[in-house]
């Protein structure tokens, strides 16, 4: 029987040129876009609301490393810059969260943001004290590790590979911005 169901398999994957597993995840995600058509004309969901959906179920399968930021492109500045240069690096940069690093650019340490930073009175003050970088491993799902980090409320997380070395960072708003691609990307602004 297993080899008869086998065959069947095979052939079916020859004629069509795709194998039953992506014949039927395409089916499903089909099924899903109808039922979400369906939500809306019922007026159950918003077309904000449905897009948004889409969107996700789009990028679920992907994992945090084709999101993430490699090392070698982020911008840091060291431990000991002082609250003024930090502001500074951040309003050049178009950064709301600042990694820094203690001895090598590669060894990320921590992120300070940077509205907390517009909250200190002593613009020359030392910054040692950073937020700690939430974990991610590179394989993770793009779903996974959106929800751990808005319910842990962390802005930025570090992408560890295989040997547990850090390969990049990810923002909160890098696992967004592909959720209001396409028409929702007006709600952005």
């Amino acid at each position: 029987v297993a080899a008869v169901l086998w065959s069947l398999a095979r052939l079916l994957e020859k004629m069509l040129g795709q194998s039953p597993e992506k014949i039927r995840f395409i089916l499903a995600r089909r099924e899903l876009q109808n039922v979400l058509q369906e939500g809306q004309e019922a007026g159950i969901l918003h077309p904000s609301q449905r897009l948004l959906s889409q969107n996700f179920f789009l990028e679920a399968s992907r994992t945090v490393q084709h999101f993430c930021t490699p090392l070698a492109r982020v911008h840091a500045l060291r431990l000991g810059t002082t609250t003024g240069q930090a502001l500074r690096f951040a309003r050049r940069n178009r950064l709301s969260e600042i990694p820094f690093y203690q001895k090598s650019r590669t060894r990320l340490v921590g992120y300070v943001r940077t509205v907390d930073l517009l909250m200190q009175p002593n613009l020359k003050q030392p910054i040692h004290e950073t937020r700690p970088f939430r974990t991610l491993r590179q394989r993770e799902l793009f779903g996974e590790a959106l929800l751990r980090m808005q319910t842990n409320r962390e802005s930025l997380a570090i992408v560890v590979g295989e040997n547990e070395k850090p390969v990049g960072l990810l923002s909160i708003d890098q696992l967004t911005a592909p959720l209001l691609k396409g028409p929702l990307g007006s709600l952005r602004r």
